[in-house]
């Protein structure tokens, strides 16, 4: 780490790994074409260890970007294809930034299918249908979904879709006891960056993220099982939430719930996106912004030519590689292991 101005803040590089990764799908020199949706999304890493990835950022932090850079391990091997490099076409990647809370469950995952299972009953506890989750594979894969239903018992999960399917893709490994993550927020917009060649640092200048929306809410909330009106004393909801917002309490027993927020009808009424298991009544707010990753994903199809390159290396066991590199000045310890 270098400590580079007078606030102590540290600048590092960061990776956002194997957005693509499988063998190269032609034979040099054939022009090379690759749809989004086989690439994989993945989260700007800084170190990682035997089963996680460390991918987040303290909620009190303002991460300042300094650079990006799309990078192959191809390298001069690929030059970008598009007749035009925008919104619609070229190498493009786009940025997002997302508050997480642990769930504390331990998931299992086979690919191809919409079933979580494990969470030991806790997901009735945790999770509420609308609710974003992520965790990742046996592969080290960043694995995406959204809760459609919480089974009774609170043993499995349905997500609104399979979680990737087939030999072949990227979305082919399986989980076995790896930890859940559900996304509480996104902090600001998505960003878009064009990249004309590989494996080149760009300069940029922006924060990644809105850090002053991320906080622990004030006030108490009332809901009645079987109800999704969610009623609030002292709370300021309009400034706290929006649709799709994940807000957390205890419920009369002591027990944690959660729910997803579907409308924010004032500062003391909310609707939440499915009805409540259990009431609570007058229950001080739960802080559930754990740490904030910063998403990558493809935005375009990714077109290049093949220059120089040995027609050996598509000889179908020869990989292809994607990641992102970003330099990123931040001040607060990382935290939050995937």
């Amino acid at each position: 780490m270098s400590y580079n101005n007078k606030y102590g803040a540290k600048r590092d590089f960061f990776v956002a790994t194997d957005m693509y990764n499988l063998p190269l799908p032609v034979l040099p020199p054939a022009d090379l074409s690759i749809v989004s949706t086989a690439c994989a999304p993945s989260f700007l890493f800084y170190r990682t260890g035997a089963v996680t990835k460390v991918a987040g950022f303290d909620v009190r932090d303002n991460p300042y970007i300094r650079g990006l850079g799309l990078q192959s391990n191809l390298a001069d091997g690929l030059v970008a294809a598009a007749s035009a490099q925008n919104a619609t076409s070229g190498w493009q990647v786009i940025l997002s930034s997302f508050v997480y809370d642990t769930a504390s469950l331990l998931v299992s995952n086979t690919a191809g299918s919409d079933q979580i299972t494990g969470g030991s009953g806790n997901f009735e506890k945790t999770l509420a249908p609308g609710a974003g989750v992520m965790w990742l594979d046996d592969n080290k894969t960043v694995r995406l979904g959204t809760v459609l239903s919480v089974a009774a018992g609170g043993n499995s999960l349905t997500l609104t879709s399979a979680t990737g399917s087939g030999a072949g893709t990227m979305f082919a490994g399986n989980t076995t006891n790896k930890i859940l993550y559900v996304q509480t927020k996104q902090c600001g917009g998505t960003i878009d960056f064009p990249f004309l060649t590989l494996n080149t640092v760009n300069p940029y200048s922006f924060f990644a993220w809105n850090a002053p929306t991320v906080y622990a809410k004030s006030g108490t909330v009332s809901i009645a099982v079987g109800t999704a009106a969610l009623v609030g004393i002292g709370t300021s909801f309009e400034d706290d939430y929006t649709s799709g917002d994940l807000i957390g309490y205890l419920d009369n027993t002591g027990v944690r719930r959660s729910g997803v927020v579907s409308t924010v009808t004032d500062d003391t009424h909310i609707t939440l996106t499915s009805n409540a298991l259990a009431t609570v009544t007058n229950a001080a707010q739960i802080d559930v912004n754990e740490f904030v990753g910063i998403k990558a994903v493809m935005g375009n199809d990714f077109t290049a030519y093949t220059i120089a390159i040995d027609p050996a290396f598509g000889n179908g066991t020869r990989r292809l590689s994607l990641s992102l590199m970003a330099e990123i000045e931040y001040t607060h310890p990382l935290v939050g292991a995937i």
